[in-house]
């Protein structure tokens, strides 16, 4: 939280004009939610918005979200349905759900939590709800996704009291600007002055963009996809870049197409700061503040239609006449619970006044058309200057330095340390695929051979996908392609895996990443699943090697800590790194406990959910359930980088 903290502030400099909080399905992610919110909106005084679905949610921990909001100063709500529970969705495939059980679901839809917010708490709370420029998908089959359909759903959510609407992201352009035509030439008119704000995503890594572009299931331009398979393998730091130049095209292609009715932007950050202030600077989005000589910020006006282009302020509790949200264009006053200020100048200290005077204004008459940051509800450190932007955006100075330290995200491998770790894309553990696909790729196994022979089919890439894996193993992986069938024909389930690698060109086109001139090692690592009957030969062989030789980490579904190990508490493992000319070492693959707890819960989350595409009390399901409650995940990385066979020769 810690880590999380500091960027938000860092953030903050770039004049956002609020901040989101995702929310766990069914409110998992509760408690950890609100805290961040209230760290957001009080302690930093950012204005937040939280995310609450709905999906599988207990009214009371949705009572109990939404006082504590109320509580925090919160008064922003993101009114979500969220994705049905993995294991109820695919087993729906192959038997039915018991009868009744939807029967009693209070909140099945983002229009139920709406009306539920506006009957309990009026106007307090300002709502959006979400839109999808390209349909809206349930689960993972696009074959019914269709974006006229959802907007009949997306018209009653609207008057049922919805005031801002943001978008699923997108990289198509023209896909966008069509459907925001058809929400504006709508015959209801609800459309007509809410504010539709787009979602964006930059491009931070290949395999980032690639896993949030499917699960999201935006179309990518084949323009775009030809420009990105330019780039060297593995250099983020171009990709990094070329995500920079698309979606700063986005941008002023979405404003130029819109003839200026998008005003606002929303940016999927996964907590990394560098490419957003990259894009602000760029596209030239940011009115940023500069100082004077007395240090104060100047201020700028700002315009109630030209708020949310500008990223002006949000205040609380000023009074706004919303018109033609609802049917008949009926005028509607509405107390807001995050109002754009309205012709009011926001200043760092209300009592000096800095920067030109509008015209025919005296200093005395424009004090009273202005604010303090703090009625603004916006502390002074969150004044943001050119010297901040750039800083943040090059990497430059203190600031650059605390943005870039994770600059090379790699998923679950990256420091557990960083706000930017893990997958964070918001869906959670899936098997990648339909239902239907699911059984014709995998089939009723009932004996373990049957899931040995299917994790080896893969390793010998006649099985693309595995729930696992839903990509084609790499260059690097076809290496110990060998080693990693010796390893599942004595029982080994493995499930990630490198060869060593010692000061191999960064333009290597199989071990490659980073800029151009450096040199990358990495330590061959494995993981697996294994029975408790290999576990138990194997661990002592483990333990008499473990004196600096090689490290390991086991744990299994029913413990969230570490079972065994041979390393001390706190131990971080750097299994991939580079040398870089200007740059200081760069880590982009740690294994360590924190992300290595973290994995455990989700593969084993996987077994469950490979389990739940059967019939209890099948073979199959008996199958996978004995697979999940009983084998061990088992993590070893060896340390001798120099000798590509050390890890293979253990086993």
């Amino acid at each position: 939280m810690q880590n999380l903290s500091l960027r938000l502030q860092r953030m903050s400099k770039l004049g956002n004009l609020f901040v989101t909080v995702t929310w766990g399905a069914g409110g998992s992610s509760a408690q950890k939610s609100l805290e961040l919110a209230g760290l957001c909106q009080q302690e930093l005084g950012i204005p937040t918005c939280i995310h609450l679905t709905c999906t599988n949610m207990d009214r009371t921990i949705l009572d109990g979200a939404l006082e504590r909001a109320k509580e925090m100063g919160i008064r922003n709500i993101l009114a979500l349905r969220g994705d049905p529970p993995r294991g109820k969705e695919y087993s729906s495939i192959d038997h039915e759900k018991e009868g009744g059980e939807d029967d009693e679901v209070e909140f099945k839809y983002a229009i139920d939590l709406v009306k539920y917010i506006r009957a309990k708490y009026g106007d307090y709370f300002c709502i959006g709800v979400a839109a999808y420029p390209e349909g809206h998908v349930d689960g993972v089959d696009s074959s019914d996704q269709n974006p006229d359909k959802d907007i009949p759903f997306l018209v009653e959510k609207v008057k049922a009291g919805a005031d801002f609407i943001i978008t699923q992201l997108f990289y198509d352009t023209q896909k966008f600007l069509l459907f925001e035509q058809k929400l504006r030439d709508h015959p209801s008119h609800v459309f007509d002055n809410i504010p539709l704000i787009p979602g964006l995503m930059p491009i931070n890594t290949y395999s980032s963009f690639v896993r949030a572009a499917k699960l999201s299931h935006a179309s990518i331009p084949p323009q775009l996809t030809a420009r990105l398979d330019e780039i060297p393998v593995g250099d983020d730091e171009q990709v990094k870049q070329f995500g920079v130049d698309v979606v700063t095209d986005i941008i002023q292609n979405l404003i130029i197409g819109s003839h200026g009715r998008i005003r606002g932007f929303h940016f999927y950050t996964l907590n990394l700061e560098k490419s957003v202030a990259l894009i602000l600077e760029k596209s030239g989005l940011l009115q940023v503040d500069d100082e004077d000589e007395s240090g104060h910020t100047t201020g700028s006006t700002v315009d109630s239609n030209d708020a949310v282009r500008r990223g002006s302020a949000i205040v609380e509790d000023e009074e706004l006449t919303v018109a033609n949200l609802h049917p008949g264009h009926k005028s509607v006053s509405r107390r807001r619970s995050s109002l754009l200020t309205h012709n009011r100048l926001i200043t760092a200290d209300s009592d000096a006044i800095s920067g030109p005077l509008k015209a025919g204004k005296s200093s005395e008459s424009l004090k009273d058309d202005s604010i303090s940051e703090k009625e603004a509800g916006i502390k002074s450190s969150q004044s943001s200057t050119t010297n901040d932007v750039l800083a943040i955006s090059s990497g430059e100075g203190d600031l650059g330095r605390e943005a870039t330290w994770d600059d090379f995200p790699n998923g679950r491998f990256g420091d557990s340390r960083s706000p930017a770790y893990g997958e964070i894309d918001g869906y959670g553990p899936t098997l990648h695929v339909d239902p239907t696909k699911a059984l014709k790729l995998w089939g009723y196994p009932v004996d373990i051979s049957d899931i040995n022979n299917l994790f080896a089919r893969h390793i010998r890439n006649e099985l693309d996908i595995l729930p696992f894996s839903d990509q084609t193993l790499s260059a690097e992986t076809a290496l110990i392609q060998e080693e990693l069938l010796q390893l599942i024909n004595k029982g080994y389930l493995t499930v990630a895996s490198q060869p060593a690698g010692n000061a191999i060109k960064s333009t290597d086109r199989i071990f490659g990443w980073g800029p151009p001139g450096g040199r990358v090692f990495q330590k061959a690592f494995v993981e697996f699943f294994v029975s408790d009957e290999e576990w138990q030969k194997l661990k002592p062989k483990l333990d008499s090697l473990g004196d600096g030789t090689l490290s390991y980490y086991e744990g299994t579904y029913e413990h969230d800590k570490i079972q065994h190990t041979n390393l001390t508490p706190g131990s971080s493992n750097a299994v991939t790194w580079g040398v870089f000319p200007n740059r200081e070492i760069l880590q982009s693959t740690i294994i360590e406990e924190e992300s290595f707890l973290a994995w455990r819960e989700e593969a084993f989350s996987i077994w469950e959910e490979w389990r739940n595409l059967y019939k209890p009390k099948t073979a199959s399901y008996d199958l996978l359930d004995h697979i999940y409650k009983t084998y061990h995940l088992v993590s070893v990385v060896h340390h001798d980088y120099f000798d590509e066979s050390a890890l293979w020769n253990v086993f």
